[in-house]
């Protein structure tokens, strides 16, 4: 498991891409752009009575996401996918990761291929069965851009062009359902909360409240 660390986003309505990018490498913590832009794709797996959905919904204190996660342009291709267990508390939060199998979402997914799938991740025997009673629930896709302080202490990721599919046999007709947003999520060990309060007072955005798993489910099957 991952050490645990803040994730605090700030949800942009009002400014493009572009705008926010020049605004941090103009902000006084020197951020500058890393990496390269990527589309992130994840399939989140949930209970048949949708019990992570719930706790997210609810805004419970502790909060659990199952995902498979992978990049690339092409969603139904998931091409050297990773699964990630994700738990927060509060604003705090850690994930577990494995490797994954590739797999085409375009042939459907159903369950007995989930469980072959999970019998060959990096996963212990214990978790991979506790996973393999969950279903493919929601399907997001985004484009990301990545920025860290030059003292490495706080990264930034900017998520633009949100799209969520429901995860079916039929994927490439289904109406795709987008989040006109942009995501910002500030990101850094439990230890620099203070300075983290000085460096976000310095971003013009809004600190709220945002979850893709959430925000999806709401799109894609109006709960």
């Amino acid at each position: 498991m991952s050490k645990w660390r803040y994730e605090r986003k700030f949800i942009i309505p009002d400014y493009t891409v572009e705008e926010i990018a020049l605004g941090l490498k103009l902000h006084p913590a020197r951020f500058s752009e890393i990496y390269w832009q990527r589309r992130v794709n994840s399939l989140y797996l949930d209970t048949e009575e949708l019990d992570y959905a719930f706790e997210n919904f609810g805004g419970s204190p502790i909060r659990t996401k199952v995902r498979i996660r992978w990049y690339g342009d092409d969603v139904t291709k998931a091409i050297s996918p990773t699964l990630e267990i994700k738990a927060k508390s509060g604003t705090v939060g850690t994930k577990i990761s494995a490797e994954f199998p590739d797999f085409d979402l375009s042939q459907g997914l159903t369950e007995f291929k989930l469980k072959e799938l999970l019998s060959k991740s990096t996963l212990s025997d214990e978790m991979a069965t506790k996973i393999s009673f969950l279903k493919p629930t929601l399907i997001t896709s985004y484009n990301r851009r990545y920025f860290q302080t030059f003292d490495k202490v706080f990264r930034i990721t900017l998520d633009f062009d949100l799209a969520f599919l429901t995860p079916d046999l039929m994927l490439k007709y289904l109406p795709t359902h987008y989040e006109k947003n942009v995501i910002l999520e500030l990101k850094y060990g439990m230890t620099h909360d203070l300075e983290a309060r000085d460096l976000a007072s310095k971003l013009p955005y809004r600190l709220g409240r945002f979850s893709k798993f959430v925000r999806g489910l709401q799109e894609v099957w109006g709960h």
